[in-house]
Formats: C-alpha cells, structure tokens, sequence
C-alpha cells in the first residue's frame, strides 16, 4: 500500500501498479540495482514454486 501512495495511483488490491525501477528504488530507498535483483529473485522464486506446484 505504501508504494501505491507513494506513485499516487488508486490502489485496487492484485492489480498491477506501473511504476519505474528508478521511481521503485526512490520509494523504498533502495539502488535500482538493488531492486532489479529483488525483482528477478522474486520472480524467480515464483516460477519455481508454480513448476513444483506449490
């Protein structure tokens, strides 16, 4: 919720959020490097939880 506040988009719960990596990187205070690896992490995790069927 807070990075839909802070993008200055009505939050509707599961839907998508266009945001930068620059503009997601200033709202967490992170390096957009930094968020480019928590992306793929977290994109990746999620694929192979769907191939395990988890």
């Amino acid at each position: 919720m807070r990075l839909a506040e802070a993008v200055h988009t009505p939050f509707i719960i599961h839907e998508p959020i266009p945001v930068t990596i620059n503009r997601l990187a200033s709202i967490l205070c992170y390096m957009p490097r930094n968020v480019k690896f928590n992306l793929e992490k977290l994109i990746h995790t999620t694929i192979d939880l769907v191939c395990r069927g988890s």
